[in-house]
């Protein structure tokens, strides 16, 4: 099987520093406080988990069929498994690419991409994530950012 160079970028989307979300029981709305302080996770990890735990489970439920791979590729210091909390201070998160076959791309990645955008929660494990797209570019179908 050949897959797409053109992966669907998911979770990048975060916006400025990695922030993590907090709820002050006193306050309305939630309150962000830099993800130094808070128990460091590699980006890796975080990425694994992110895929595991929210994009996989939408791709089995939506696409039970769907033969894909995920990856977390691009730059930063988190790909190479060289971070530190110091890399969270900046574009850092969870997030992770899906690769599909060239006719399933080509087919499949604009709903798949729009799926996602729709269907990932606001936040993963304390970081927020842009709700109105998980990346690549504005119709979701390549061109990945990082």
């Amino acid at each position: 099987m050949t897959w797409t160079t053109s992966p669907i970028t998911i979770g990048s989307g975060i916006r400025g520093s990695a922030e993590r979300v907090v709820r002050d029981p006193g306050q309305h709305g939630p309150t962000r406080m830099s993800a130094r302080g808070s128990e460091f996770v590699h980006g890796l990890e975080l990425a694994e988990g992110f895929y595991r735990d929210a994009v996989q489970p939408i791709i089995r439920t939506r696409y039970p069929h769907l033969r894909h791979t995920a990856a977390l590729i691009g730059g930063g210091s988190e790909v190479l498994g060289f971070d530190t909390e110091m890399s969270s201070d900046h574009r850092w998160g969870p997030r992770c690419q899906v690769f599909l076959s060239g006719p399933d791309h080509e087919a499949l990645s604009r709903e798949l991409w729009r799926d996602l955008s729709m269907d990932l929660p606001l936040s993963y494990r304390g970081f927020v994530l842009e709700k109105d797209r998980p990346g690549g570019v504005p119709d979701g179908t390549g061109g990945a950012r990082g």
